[in-house]
C-alpha cells in the first residue's frame, strides 16, 4: 500500500510541476521572463501540494528517478524539451543532468519533508519544558 501511495505522490507532484510550469507560460506567452517564473511558480505549486497531502520521502526518489528515466530517453531521441544543448553530450553527462535536474524537480518535496521534521522537533522541544497539567 505505501509503495502504490508513494506512486500516486510521485505521478501527483510531476503533474503538479507540469500544470504549475505551463499553465504559467501560457498565462505568460510573450513575456521573456515566462519560463523563469513557470519554474519558480511549479516549484512553488508543488511545495503547497505536498504540505497538503504529505508525500512521502520515498516519491521524492521516485520522482528522481522518473525524471531521470524521461531525460535520458529524450536525449537519445535527440529531443531538446529538458535541455537545449543536447547535441554533443555523452550517455554519462545526460545521465548526470537528468539526476541533477530530478533532484531539482523532487526538492519542493525534500523540503517540505525537513521543514515538518524541523518543526515537529521544534515544537516537542519546547513543549519538553511545559508542565503537564
Amino acid at each position: 500500500m505505501k509503495k502504490f501511495r508513494s506512486a500516486r505522490d510521485a505521478g501527483l507532484a510531476l503533474l503538479c510541476w507540469a500544470g504549475g510550469y505551463f499553465g504559467f507560460v501560457m498565462v505568460a506567452h510573450g513575456l521573456s521572463c515566462a519560463n523563469a517564473c513557470a519554474i519558480v511558480v511549479g516549484w512553488w505549486l508543488t511545495a503547497y501540494l505536498s504540505s497538503l497531502v504529505g508525500f512521502s520521502i520515498f516519491s521524492a526518489v521516485l520522482v528522481i528517478i522518473i525524471y531521470a528515466v524521461v531525460f535520458v530517453v529524450a536525449c537519445f531521441l535527440g529531443e531538446t524539451w529538458f535541455y537545449h544543448d543536447i547535441d554533443g553530450i555523452n550517455a554519462s553527462t545526460c545521465l548526470v543532468l537528468g539526476l541533477a535536474q530530478g533532484a531539482l524537480v523532487a526538492s519542493p518535496i525534500m523540503f517540505d519533508y525537513i521543514v515538518k521534521k524541523v518543526a515537529v522537533s521544534v515544537f516537542a522541544r519546547s513543549q519538553a519544558g511545559r508542565p503537564q497539567p
